[in-house]
């Protein structure tokens, strides 16, 4: 071959300099880098081999003056010892010259293939990495020879230098592509967040490069993006307020502020931005990284909703323990006065009407009761099914001839545990909502089936409707007690929030969707349980009358003497008390038997539960009745188990009252305990 100019030498380097520093591609490099070396060694055939991913074998990587078939003869020859030219300068890391293969012990193994290719000499510089951390070898540089050569010192330096230049290509080139592929990881992982990111230029505010959470959020394209400012999805964003961040992010701080971004479709979104500044080739640019606050948003307004709700709740149940006493009070003097009066007594009638007031009055406040999820209630193993198919004609009386009803019952549904009564007043306060949704026709469904959520299975019950629907600001506050959107005088406002608060008391969640114009459904989500339990039998009751001895401990007058007569009418001889210390002082000083104890919960001093075990530990025969206008908690927390003492709830009637205390006497446990007499 030709040997090559001084000049036409350094046109060849520089030449090959510049494609490794505008990273051109590999092969033709290392091409280059081969006919470089052939041009100033008389009679070579050039061949550059590199090691394969596992390190172990040398693969050809050019090699365009070899014989095709030696290159695939060779093409993976082992590292090692005693493996030709290339294969031990590779395992020795040094370079090796076999100036004749007929006798070279080296090649051995492949001096036949050497031989059959015409092939007598081969000098081999190994190609070294050069960073400090991993010394180890790439390949190998080789010269071949047609006639036995032994190589001259400029021989040698040519071969170095090539060797040199060879390493500075294939570690640029391993350089790039690690950076290539650790650029595709880091957009992976930026394409992959769940934050949007916003590259803007300091200067310009131009956007530089976005995510593909940027773009989906916003429903533009990366090209759409790009060279767009702030303005295009954040009208908020003035130049004063943008000046000012500039500003903020210069002096080193990181901005935090809440918008709203704009999507391409016109449709808005809340949003919590963070900006940071950094440098980037001497440029400044603003780094947004922007938060979807939707979900969150609506998280805190469910906690607000929920705080709101707990707040007026305490408040409704507060208010209904105050009524309790006085319709109790109310309610069984006039029960009192009518069973006194004879049927045609003139005076019957107002006080027919008094007691019909305080039956209102009752209800009214077991609504409240219910809202606030305090009321005592009888949970049991209940079929929804069930409970929605005998309240199917209910339903229909009170809905009207036209509103046409239909029910779709999942066969199959899971079994819940809740308060049957309670949850029937759940069903007919949905109806009896979606049948004024609908004043003038339409449909009303009711549907069950089984879900599965992340917290487990559970059973959905829901009433939906065609009717008028519901805007944002009516949903938010639909569960409200007293909130209604009907005429003055047509409804109270406790129906959804007696719903709200039953449910929630069963440890369920009621929901409801809506829109204006197209109808409402409520959803009622209770959990699954996992067998039915035996429901208690119900009890017929009489007006039962007896002798027995009755220690009472009321704090509220007026209850208590209500007690004291309605017991001494059926029978009973009382001993009343004012609190819990006057009643053990009593029980001390009276010689005769005490049959029963009733005794409020609540008492100021010495409360029901401490009267009755003191008193219980003397007379271990005694039984005891206790009752509360208080709520479940308030039980509860004074040391009341309903699941096992007799508990009697006020508002409560004389006849209610005389069957308990006879139930208690009887050792009727299930009645003993309801507290739903009267």
């Amino acid at each position: 071959m030709a040997i090559i100019e001084p000049a036409q030498h350094h046109e060849r380097q520089a030449a090959i300099l510049e494609r490794i520093a505008t990273n051109a591609p590999l092969q033709g490099t290392l091409d280059a880098l081969v006919g470089h070396v052939e041009a100033q060694i008389p009679d070579a055939i050039g061949a550059l081999l590199l090691i394969d991913a596992d390190g172990r074998r040398l693969r050809s990587a050019s090699a365009r003056h070899l014989p095709e078939s030696f290159r695939a003869a060779v093409d993976g020859i082992a590292i090692g010892p005693d493996q030709g030219s290339c294969g031990t300068a590779a395992y020795l890391r040094e370079p090796v010259f076999a100036t004749d293969i007929a006798s070279d012990p080296l090649w051995t193994a492949h001096r036949d293939v050497a031989r059959s290719h015409g092939l007598c000499a081969c000098w081999s510089v190994p190609i070294l990495s050069r960073r400090p951390e991993r010394i180890v070898p790439l390949g190998t540089f080789a010269v071949y020879f047609r006639s036995p050569a032994a190589p001259e010192a400029c021989h040698r330096d040519v071969l170095a230098h090539a060797e040199y230049l060879a390493c500075i290509a294939l570690e640029a080139d391993n350089t790039l592509r690690e950076l290539r592929e650790s650029d595709a990881r880091l957009r992976m992982f930026v394409d992959h967040a769940t934050d949007g990111f916003f590259v803007h230029d300091s200067a310009t505010d131009q956007l530089v490069e976005v995510n593909e959470q940027a773009c989906a959020s916003l429903g533009y394209t990366r090209d759409e993006l790009i060279g767009a400012t702030t303005s295009l999805f954040d009208p908020q964003a003035s130049r004063d307020m943008l000046a000012q961040i500039a500003c903020r992010l210069a002096n080193g701080e990181i901005v935090t502020l809440d918008s709203r971004h704009l999507r391409k479709d016109g449709s808005s979104f809340p949003v919590e931005v963070r900006i940071r500044g950094f440098e980037a080739r001497g440029q400044l640019f603003h780094l947004a990284l922007v938060r979807d606050t939707t979900a969150r948003r609506e998280l805190e307004e469910q906690l607000r909703h929920a705080q709101k709700m707990e707040a007026v709740g305490r408040l409704a149940g507060g208010v209904a323990h105050d009524f309790n006493n006085l319709l109790t009070v109310i309610n069984g003097y006039s029960d009192v006065l009518l069973d006194q009066l004879p049927p045609d007594a003139p005076e019957r009638g107002d006080l027919a009407m008094i007691r019909h007031a305080g039956d209102r009055a009752a209800a009214l406040t077991a609504q409240l009761l219910a809202f606030s999820r305090r009321t005592i209630i009888a949970p049991t193993a209940l079929n929804l099914n069930v409970l929605v198919e005998r309240l199917v004609k209910m339903c229909k009386r009170i809905i009207g001839e036209d509103i046409v009803l239909t029910t779709h019952l999942d066969s199959d549904l899971d079994p819940v545990r809740a308060d049957a009564g309670q949850i029937e007043q759940v069903v007919m306060n949905l109806v009896v909502n979606a049948r004024d949704a609908m004043p003038r026709g339409g449909r009303l469904a009711i549907t069950t089936g089984n879900i599965r959520m992340l917290t487990g299975s559970y059973v959905r019950l829901t009433v939906s409707d065609t009717g008028e629907g519901m805007t944002d600001e009516v949903r938010a506050r639909v569960f409200e007690p007293f909130f209604t959107t009907k005429p003055q005088g047509e409804g109270s406002g406790l129906g959804l929030a007696t719903a709200y608060g039953i449910v929630e008391q069963a440890n369920g969640q009621i929901r409801v969707e809506s829109t204006p114009g197209k109808g409402s459904a409520f959803s009622v989500i209770l959990p699954v349980i996992d067998a039915a339990e035996p429901r208690a039998p119900l009890v017929t009751l009489n007006r039962p009358r007896g002798s027995e001895t009755v220690l009472l401990a009321e704090d509220e007058d007026a209850v208590r003497r209500l007690v004291q007569r309605a017991l001494e009418l059926a029978g009973y001889s009382v001993l009343p008390a004012r609190s819990g210390e006057e009643a053990e002082q009593i029980e001390r000083s009276h010689g005769g038997p005490i049959h029963l104890l009733i005794t409020d919960v609540v008492m100021p001093g010495m409360g029901g539960r401490e009267l009755a075990d003191t008193i219980k530990s003397r007379r271990p025969q005694l039984k005891i009745l206790y009752m509360s206008g208080y709520t479940n908690d308030e039980v509860v927390r004074h040391g009341v188990t309903l699941a096992r003492d007799a508990f009697l709830q006020k508002p409560f009637t004389p006849s209610g009252l005389v069957a308990k205390v006879r139930a208690a006497f009887a050792g009727n446990t299930d009645l003993a305990k309801s507290s739903e007499l009267g």
